[in-house]
């Protein structure tokens, strides 16, 4: 059972040195590989994109996903739109 609160929909992400990504607001894991991980959050789906990329901390019940690996972009999809944007466009909007 999750935890966080159904209504949040406050995300924090924190990108150290392209090599680490740390964020919450995660409620499912939805796949992954060494190329992709992608994750439902409170602000829709997420997409990490790299090379060498993997898991290194998952608590589903807290939120928290930590992916480490070459990190080169981080994408939402509006999933009631179904469209994909860069996590920087989404920042300017």
């Amino acid at each position: 059972m999750n935890s966080m609160p159904e209504n949040q929909k406050n995300q924090t992400l924190i990108l150290r040195d392209r090599k680490l990504l740390e964020t919450d607001g995660v409620s499912d894991v939805v796949g992954f590989d060494e190329a992709t991980v992608l994750l439902r959050t409170v602000r829709g789906a997420m997409t990490v994109e790299g090379e060498g990329l993997h898991i290194t901390r998952l608590d589903l019940e807290k939120g928290v996903v930590s992916v480490e690996g070459n990190i080169s972009a981080v994408l939402y999809t509006d999933e009631s739109k179904g469209e994909r944007r860069g996590f920087f466009a989404r920042m300017v909007k």
